[in-house]
């Protein structure tokens, strides 16, 4: 599912913040389209796998820190729709975080280290896909064939994109990474 309609954070004025709610009162957010040239080069930072939040949970919204702001795909559960170096992006941070071992400090740099210190040299979004290449080889990518991408686990259904959806409207740049939905 694309989500098309966020909210983020303004300034913080006199506003306590609660684990339970914004950290600051809620503004419209309408991103423009990404230009890639604003993504290529930049280093990044870090990047989460749960970005975005309805108040309750998340959408789980992949961002990446480009410290100044953060690149988003605003797709509910992205990592479980992309593919990095071909293996599910969800099945690569699960692992690297060790869940199955437990967590330790070492864990959260391995999972970290997948990306951050790196560079996009290429970044495309299409309709339906979305390629990122990496300065050191690597590729994260959403097939542009929903047969090429994990069916949906409680259903078993192609993960697809409807007609009316678009992704270049769902990679943005935000001044955070949380974004309300």
């Amino acid at each position: 599912m694309l989500i098309y309609r966020y909210k983020i954070p303004g300034p913080k004025k006199n506003i306590r913040h609660t684990e339970m709610g914004p950290s600051g009162k809620l503004i419209p957010f309408k991103p423009p389209p990404l230009d890639p040239t604003k993504v290529i080069g930049r280093e990044i930072v870090s990047w989460i796998p749960y970005a975005g939040t309805y108040g309750m949970g998340g959408p789980g919204f992949v961002g990446f820190d480009l410290k100044d702001e953060w690149l988003i795909v605003a797709v509910w559960g992205a990592a479980e729709w992309m593919r990095f170096d071909g293996r599910l992006l969800q099945d690569t941070f699960s692992e690297k975080r060790g869940r199955e071992q437990g967590w330790t400090s070492e864990s959260e740099e391995v999972w970290q280290n997948l990306f951050a210190g790196r560079r996009f040299v290429d970044f495309r979004v299409e309709r339906t896909s979305l390629t990122a290449r990496l300065d050191n080889g690597r590729v994260l990518r959403i097939s542009p064939d929903p047969n090429n991408r994990p069916l949906f686990e409680g259903n078993g259904k192609l993960r697809e994109i409807g007609a009316d959806d678009d992704l270049r409207r769902v990679v943005f740049l935000a001044p955070t990474a949380e974004i309300w939905v």
